[in-house]
């Protein structure tokens, strides 16, 4: 085998290895992200399973929605004041009308509040 022949050899096998190398990376990429998505399930579950009680957002009081993970009595004092103010809650939604609560803790906070119709 001449040099030539050698070096094309071994450029053939730094190619595959490359490609080899960036389908794996592919592959842990797609993976990674899902078991983030799947990881985000298996806390909400958890969290349901370590904090069972869901509170119905037109009854609870301050100390109850506090206990909830994520609220803090700051919080939970804000829902009972817009509570008071505005009226009981429609749904769920209407929570993001009170300050400082948008969708990202209302995805934390669904599977912990009801709004039972009276």
């Amino acid at each position: 085998m001449n040099l030539h022949h050698f070096l094309t050899h071994l450029l053939y096998v730094a190619a595959f290895i490359a490609s080899l190398a960036l389908s794996i990376s592919f592959s842990a990429t797609t993976q990674a992200g899902e078991m983030m998505q799947n990881g985000q399930e298996l806390e909400s579950q958890l969290m349901l399973k370590a904090h069972p009680t869901q509170y119905d957002l037109n009854l609870a009081t301050v100390k109850e929605l506090a206990s909830i993970k994520g609220i803090g009595l700051k919080k939970a004092q804000a829902i009972v004041t817009y509570r008071e103010a505005n009226g009981d809650f429609e749904n769920l939604e209407q929570i993001k009308n009170v300050k400082g609560l948008g969708n990202k803790l209302l995805q934390k906070l669904t599977p912990f509040l009801v709004v039972n119709s009276q």
